[in-house]
């Protein structure tokens, strides 16, 4: 999955580039497949929308992506590489990349160990299969495959489990227990793996401390995820006050009036910069982050071959 580095040298517009083109080139994104809407990949990322088409747009100039009217950008069939160029071009990364090394003070055979490491990594089968990712919306299946792409260090797409039958050549497929028998259903051809979701005890110990008579806001970037995580929450923290929720997706000026309604304001990470801005220094919000359990990941690892 992609992941901005905000304290790197370089900017997000040339990291968010390079990785795009990687995902292409790798074979995670296939020809004629869509790439995520630029408003839906900034909320993933927390960046502006106008920087994610400034990157389409880079790769389109390069022949990678191509805009179709009403559908977005789409992957091309790559044309044929000048070797020469592209050599030329190589060779400059590693000189760059060589220098960093040296830099941290490694010696040439650790260096060389790295490189050996990371080919043998990018060679792996697992980098041709297709994995997603269902959740109860598009937001929640994004945030449970970052974080099993990121422990098994492959690609996993997130997806709405509404959506799933219309995926093609899925190898495997991870869901929450509860979705796991309908993304099954939805993806016959596919091996399948259940996991766990929780919430950090001191993000349900905030809820817990409502008293009854208290209202809980949540606020979404999809509408999606009101239902499921309303659900979860009630059960995990038997939590019996009102709770009202929207998401940013919607028409969002209502949202100022909401948060006045509310006595605490929760809300998922796509929608941080949304909120906090609303929020304007108020200590009343805090994010809800859940998470692929620990023993989940170690068994989704398990059952994926590396």
């Amino acid at each position: 999955m992609i992941q901005i580095d905000r304290n790197a040298p370089e900017g997000i517009l040339p990291q968010l580039v390079e990785q795009l083109r990687f995902q292409i080139a790798s074979g995670h994104y296939q020809v004629e497949a869509p790439l995520p809407s630029t408003r839906k990949l900034a909320a993933q990322l927390d960046v502006s929308f106008h920087t994610v088409r400034k990157a389409y747009q880079q790769l389109e100039r390069e022949g990678l992506v191509v805009a179709r009217k009403g559908r977005g950008y789409q992957v091309m069939e790559r044309a044929p590489t000048d070797t020469a160029g592209a050599l030329e071009k190589g060779a400059a990364v590693l000189e760059t990349a060589l220098q960093r090394l040296i830099g941290l003070g490694l010696s040439a055979d650790r260096i060389e160990a790295l490189f050996e490491e990371q080919r043998r990594r990018l060679a792996q089968p697992t980098a041709s299969q297709r994995v997603v990712c269902v959740g109860a919306s598009q937001e929640l299946a994004a945030l449970s495959a970052q974080q099993i792409s990121d422990f098994l260090q492959t690609p996993v797409e997130g997806i709405a489990c509404s959506q799933a039958e219309r995926l093609r050549d899925v190898d495997h497929v991870f869901a929450p227990f509860p979705l796991l028998r309908a993304a099954l259903d939805a993806l016959p051809r596919a091996e399948g793996s259940g996991f766990s979701v929780e919430f950090p005890p001191e993000q349900l110990s905030q809820i817990a401390h409502l008293y009854p008579q208290e209202t809980l806001g949540l606020i979404t970037r999809d509408a999606d995820s009101i239902a499921p995580l309303m659900q979860d929450l009630r059960s995990a923290t038997r939590f019996t006050g009102q709770v009202i929720a929207a998401s940013i997706e919607q028409d969002s000026r209502h949202l100022l009036a909401f948060i006045g309604q509310t006595d605490q304001i929760a809300y998922l990470p796509a929608a941080r910069r949304r909120v906090q801005t609303l929020l304007a220094g108020q200590k009343k919000g805090f994010p809800l982050t859940p998470a692929v359990t620990p023993a989940s990941l170690r068994r989704l690892l398990a059952s994926v071959p590396l």
